[in-house]
Parts: structure tokens; sequence; C-alpha cells
């Protein structure tokens, strides 16, 4: 997507891809498969810049497939996790670089750690503890899984939430696709604004959902999901870009992509 601002000094987001606007095509399961390789690989050959490769690998798939796509590539590469000793994160992120031979780095995180990981924005956390093979005064790009739990996972996409996202909305609709929009995760602000809080979000996400409204049913959810959820992990990475210097390379996120799997 893009911001313009229109003649009356307005902002107007417009899409570079109308993903919702594409047509649905039947694919065997083998061809469906051959399909998504071959899109994915394209996606990250267009991110390919000379130079080392570094990369998250986390325990995950998402950040798995980004790292194997690249090591197909014959590219040798630096990878990173940072993880609590012991965990799935640690174990297999371990196991995983051995196979794909990647010269890998794990941060073991403390339990002190916990609020900070979860606040910082990733890239910060990294620029930290995993120093680049070659002192830069440039910007760094980390090669990232985000946006694969929902884009190819379909994560939070079950047949009751797709039925109640496709039918007629309105708060009730929008409050059991989110329950948790109705539970206090904490007794240090007030219960009233709180509620507030609640209400604003959910009459976003029912404004959001309405704007769907053209999109084919069963893909509205999972739109939703990719403009609300996915993107918005990126935010806080963004907002602090010129402070950590690091572009973030997430093929998960292209285009073509994207709406091949849509």
């Amino acid at each position: 997507q893009c911001l313009l601002t229109r003649p009356d000094m307005q902002p107007e987001l417009r899409a570079y891809i109308e993903i919702a606007a594409q047509p649905l095509v039947e694919l065997d399961p083998t061809e469906t498969v051959a399909r998504l390789h071959a899109r994915f690989s394209s996606a990250v050959q267009r991110r390919l810049r000379p130079g080392p490769q570094e990369a998250f690998l986390s325990g995950g798939m998402d950040s798995r497939a980004v790292v194997a796509a690249l090591v197909d590539r014959g590219h040798a590469l630096r990878t990173f996790c940072t993880a609590y000793p012991g965990s799935l994160d640690d174990l297999v992120s371990r196991e995983v670089a051995t196979r794909l031979r990647t010269e890998h780095l794990v941060r073991p995180r403390t339990p002190a750690e916990r609020v900070r990981v979860a606040m910082d924005p990733f890239a910060q956390y990294a620029r930290e503890h995993f120093p680049p093979s070659t002192p830069s005064s440039g910007p760094r790009r980390l090669w990232s899984g985000d946006g694969g739990s929902v884009t190819l996972g379909h994560v939070y996409l079950t047949r009751e939430t797709v039925d109640l996202a496709a039918g007629p909305l309105d708060r009730s609709v929008v409050m059991k696709l989110f329950p948790n929009l109705s539970r206090r995760p904490t007794r240090q602000v007030d219960e009233a604004q709180l509620q507030r809080w609640a209400e604003l979000a959910a009459e976003g996400a029912l404004h959001e959902l309405e704007s769907l409204r053209n999109t084919p049913p069963e893909r509205r959810l999972f739109q939703f999901y990719m403009r609300n959820d996915q993107a918005r992990h990126l935010y806080h990475h963004f907002d602090d870009i010129d402070l950590n210097r690091i572009e973030l390379l997430t093929p998960f996120f292209d285009g073509e992509f994207v709406a091949l799997v849509s």
C-alpha cells in the first residue's frame, strides 16, 4: 500500500495490488505446492542484495522457510535466535542451523528480559546482541519470517470465525471474533478506561471489516488479519528504524506471493 496526499491535503491510502480482486484459481495439491515454492523463491530473489546474508532463525516454520530458501540459492549466511535455554526455539534453531550449515548465534533469554523483548522492536534487540560480521557505517539488512503465520499459516482462521465474518456484521459479531476485547488484561489501568479502549477497538474492527464488504466472504477475515495483525507487528520497527538502522527483508509480505495464497 502507499499513502498519497490529495489536492485538499487529506491523506489517501491506495493499494499497489488489490489482492481481494484477484480471481480465484483452483489448483491440484501438487501444482499448488510447486507454484507456492516458485513464487516464494521469487520473493526471496527479489529482495537479495550483494554481500553477507543474515537472518533470524527461531524454531518456527516461517524463519526456517526463509533461511532454507537462501541456502537453496547457495548463499552462506549467519543466523540469530534469542530463546530460553532448552526451549523448542533454542533446540530446533540449533538443529536446523547445523543441518543447513549456517553460522548460528543463540542469545539466551532470561525471565527478566521477557517484558523488554515483548515491547522493544526485535531489530533493536538484535542490533545489540547479534553484531555484524564486518563493521559497517551503513544500514543493515536482516531476513525475517514476519508475515508467515497469517499469509501461509492462516492462523486464527476457523470455519466458525470465517462464517461469522462472512455474515451480517455488528458489534456482537466483532466481540465473538475477538473475545479478548471484553477481558481485563491488567488491573493497573482503571476499568472504565479499559472499557473505553475496548469500545474503540471494537468500533475500529467493525469499520475495517465493513471496508472489506465487497471482498469474497472466504477472503474477508484473511484480509482483515493481513492488514491489522501481521502489518501491525512491524509498526514499532519502523517507528525506530532511524535508531536501529536495520532493514527487515520480509518475503512473506511479497504482493505476488500473498495474491497467490489468498
